[in-house]
Formats: structure tokens, C-alpha cells, sequence
């Protein structure tokens, strides 16, 4: 009888207790876990954001760059069109010096002063 006055107490004292609290206990338990996940989702999510902010820093450096030499190809190409520019006009002028020179060298005549003109151009 010991044993089941024992076991009577046990159950019906602590027991009872146990079984009115059980509920908030288990509310509060996974609210917990809730917590704990939700804490552990915005480290991984504040993580995943400073990545993407340095990359973004990384493009617009990059972009910078970029610009930066563009502009710089941009001048090049510019500075080597007036090149080309000039280049073309000393070309252009040099074949009309030879030209020059190639329609005065008929007229020219190797005895100066003579009525013998040679070569005979008619000039």
C-alpha cells in the first residue's frame, strides 16, 4: 500500500502541476526555437548583404576605372586623328611639290641661252 500511496502523490501532486504548466512550458520552448532561428536567418541574411555591398563597391570601382580609361582612349584617338590629319596634308603636299618638280623638269633647258633649246619642248 506504501507503493501506491507513493505513486498517488507523485502523480497527483507534481504531476498535475506538471500537466497545467506543460503548455506554456511547450509555447514557450518553441517560441524560443523560433527566436534562436530567426536570430540565426538575419546573421546569415546581414552576411549575405555585406557581400553584396562590397561587390557593389567593387563595380562602381571597376566602373570608375573604366571610365577613366575610356576617356583616355578617347583623347588618344583624337590626338592620333590630328596626327593623321597632318600627316595626310604633307603627303598631299609633297606629291604636288612632285609634281611640280616632274612638269618643270621638261621645261628646263640644259643650254642656257641658246635658241637651240634641248630637249625640244616647245617652251
Amino acid at each position: 500500500m506504501e507503493w501506491l500511496d507513493t505513486f498517488i502523490g507523485l502523480i497527483g501532486g507534481g504531476t498535475l502541476v506538471t500537466l497545467a504548466t506543460l503548455p506554456s512550458i511547450i509555447k514557450k520552448a518553441k517560441t524560443d526555437v523560433v527566436a534562436a532561428q530567426l536570430d540565426n536567418m538575419q546573421k546569415v541574411a546581414d552576411g549575405w548583404k555585406a557581400i553584396a555591398d562590397e561587390r557593389q563597391e567593387a563595380c562602381q570601382e571597376k566602373e570608375r576605372v573604366i571610365a577613366e580609361k575610356d576617356a583616355k582612349i578617347d583623347a588618344l584617338y583624337i590626338q592620333l586623328g590630328t596626327q593623321r590629319e597632318a600627316y595626310n596634308a604633307k603627303v598631299e603636299e609633297n606629291t604636288e611639290l612632285k609634281v611640280y618638280k616632274a612638269t618643270n623638269e621638261v621645261k628646263l633647258c640644259m643650254r642656257r641661252g641658246c635658241g637651240d633649246r634641248e630637249p625640244q619642248s616647245g617652251y
